[in-house]
């Protein structure tokens, strides 16, 4: 109790406004005669701590920037990738266009063989074909095989009918070729110019293959003429046969005086 006592006259000496001062003083002299037990409680600070800490917030900003431009270049990279698909999809029906059912008959006009075509038969367009026929056979006048052997001879008839047929067909088949050319170029044409307004690349593709398509047509075309021609020059080779068979035959009579 004594003890208190002498604690409570000790804070009312120093907090005394009289006292003040000689308390400030002691405390400053109590803390500069103390002070490396006062820099002991002060929390310790590793300068090589602070600066890796640091360090390592750098990099890790470095990475997050890296991360978000990774980001922003998978989700261009994932649009690009979904228009490129887009573009390479879909049907357009290009591949009916200008070829239908009704434009492949028309294409289909000469018969199946040639030995068809000799008996004036023809395929797709039974009507146009026949039209021609009749426009040649007005245009070129020719006698039956009866008419014929009666200034001749059967055998000579006969060669004289291969080449009137031979003629038609070739003519009418050539005609019918000739008047389509046109047709042909207008669709060559017309597809060609749609290939510039072909909403993406899979149209465009879509379109330039209808357009190989149709040269391939042409082409098939180009090679059934080339094959008439042929017919043509193997029927005048089988007149000359047939002229050298007749006088070789006759040349090889027995002579009257003999």
């Amino acid at each position: 109790m004594l003890y208190g006592f002498k604690i409570k006259i000790f804070y009312m000496f120093c907090f005394s406004s009289k006292n003040k001062k000689y308390l400030i003083f002691f405390l400053l002299n109590f803390a500069w005669l103390n002070y490396n037990q006062v820099i002991a409680m002060l929390p310790v600070m590793d300068v090589n701590a602070i600066s890796e800490l640091s360090s390592q917030y750098s990099v890790m900003q470095e990475q997050v920037s890296k991360m978000s431009h990774l980001n922003d270049l998978t989700s261009s990279i994932d649009t690009k990738t979904k228009s490129l698909v887009d573009d390479a999809e879909g049907n357009y029906g290009f591949g009916d266009l200008y070829n239908t059912d009704k434009d492949l008959e028309a294409k289909q006009y000469s018969p199946d063989s040639w030995d068809d075509a000799l008996h004036q038969l023809s395929g797709g367009n039974e009507d146009r074909y026949q039209q021609l026929v009749k426009e040649y056979a007005e245009d070129h006048e020719t006698i039956d095989h009866n008419s014929y052997a009666k200034g001749s001879t059967d055998s000579d008839a006969s060669v004289y009918d291969q080449q009137v047929n031979t003629n038609t067909a070739a003519a009418v088949n050539s005609s019918y070729a000739f008047d389509n050319i046109n047709d042909e170029l207008g669709t060559v044409h017309s597809l060609s110019e749609k290939i510039e307004s072909a909403d993406n690349t899979k149209a465009a593709i879509d379109l330039n293959s209808r357009l190989t398509a149709e040269l391939a047509y042409i082409q098939l075309e180009s090679l059934k003429m080339q094959s008439i021609q042929n017919e043509q020059v193997a029927s005048n080779t089988s007149v000359q046969i047939h002229d050298e068979t007749l006088e070789s035959t006759y040349r090889a009579l027995p002579d009257d005086d003999t």
